[in-house]
């Protein structure tokens, strides 16, 4: 009976260290994590202008490395002598970022455009971002995209864009 009892208390201890250190993972994930979401305004090139709306998970790897995943719309406002159109695609994407300072990242992004839609293309940024100092908090962002444009008779997008946003 001693045995049995003894055996009973060991994997009741076991048991609750392994809870104690899963919850410690846990929180440990949970303090890696992050979510962003923004919007990003391209400024004219050759008679395009870029609007997107976007999501980024990220996890930090190091305190200053991470790996994201992308996910957004992409609209590309057209305008070329009296033809003005507009073309929206849905896009998905990976991309890395470093903290140079807790409250400025640089990042490289790749993002493709998804399903049957107008406009197909590849889109490759870089960027700074600047967030504010608490985990929840806004962002503001500027950085050079360029859109690889696969649809004929849609030019290729080259330029600066800005970007505002949020970070949970």
């Amino acid at each position: 009976m001693k045995n049995c009892l003894a055996i009973i208390l060991v994997l009741f201890t076991a048991m609750s260290v392994n809870a104690q250190s899963v919850k410690e993972t846990s929180e440990v994930i949970a303090e890696n994590l992050f979510v962003n979401g923004e919007f990003s305004f391209g400024f004219d090139h050759s008679g395009m202008h870029t609007r997107s709306y976007s999501h980024q998970v990220g996890y930090k790897v190091t305190r200053n490395f991470y790996p994201l995943i992308h996910v957004g719309t992409m609209i590309g406002l057209y305008h070329r002598g009296e033809e003005k159109d507009y073309f929206n695609t849905a896009n998905i994407g990976a991309g890395v970022g470093f903290s140079i300072i807790p409250q400025l990242d640089v990042h490289a992004l790749y993002n493709t455009s998804m399903g049957n839609r107008g406009w197909k293309y590849n889109t490759y940024e870089v960027g700074l971002t600047l967030k504010g100092k608490t985990r929840s908090s806004e962002t503001y962002g500027f950085g050079y995209r360029y859109v690889n444009s696969r649809t004929e008779g849609v030019d290729d997008y080259k330029g600066l864009f800005v970007s505002i946003g949020f970070r949970l």
